[in-house]
């Protein structure tokens, strides 16, 4: 008999879903970007390189999810921030990467 998923379980299995490609592009980013602990990293850079690096395109990066990174990398001592443009705002969408 399969049984419900845990919050716990489903939180873990979201967290181990990210693939390795995108791990090791948003390191590669991250590291680029960095200046006295902060480093800023465009949304549009991030889903171009995966999109190119998966042989998929920008919208699939989307759908798929795969910015969905922020957990992942607190687990590990960030904080990290998710900037996108509200009602009458336009710029491009960023991550900030601050140490803990």
């Amino acid at each position: 008999m399969v049984k419900p998923i845990t919050p716990q379980k489903a939180a873990k299995n979201k967290k181990n879903a990210v693939p390795d490609e995108v791990i090791k592009i948003f390191n590669f980013l991250i590291t680029k970007n960095l200046s006295d602990g902060i480093s800023v990293v465009s949304q549009k850079e991030a889903v171009k390189m995966i999109a190119s690096n998966l042989g998929i395109t920008e919208q699939r990066v989307f759908d798929r999810h795969l910015l969905d990174v922020e957990e992942v990398f607190e687990d590990v001592g960030w904080d990290v921030d998710y900037d996108k443009p509200g009602y009458n705002e336009s710029y491009q969408p960023t991550f900030t990467f601050t140490e803990k």
